[in-house]
């Protein structure tokens, strides 16, 4: 996933070409490294930005996480960033 924080530091934009944060995504980059040919974790080229399946834009305060889905049309995607978020500040909180 590409990250850009803004210049105010508490906002951000992220654009990602697939799902990269979910148990699967992780088990299929490891299955990757076995495999040499595989290109892992390339980073994204500016004429790619055609080929994003997920673009957002993260704004934080002492109250909450705001989280604005900029680009993709998959639904199920932004949701499941959205929980990984979720459980990532929790658990921050928490611990």
């Amino acid at each position: 996933m590409q990250w850009h924080w803004a210049d105010d530091r508490v906002s951000g934009f992220g654009f990602a070409k697939e799902n990269v944060w979910s148990r699967a995504a992780r088990r299929k980059r490891k299955r990757e490294i076995g495999n040499p040919d595989l290109p892992i974790g390339e980073p994204m080229e500016e004429d790619e930005s055609d080929h994003i399946a997920l673009g957002i834009k993260i704004t934080i305060s002492k109250e909450q996480v705001d989280i604005r889905w900029l680009k993709g049309r998959d639904s199920v995607l932004f949701e499941s960033f959205c929980g990984m978020l979720r459980r990532a500040v929790s658990q921050g909180r928490n611990g």
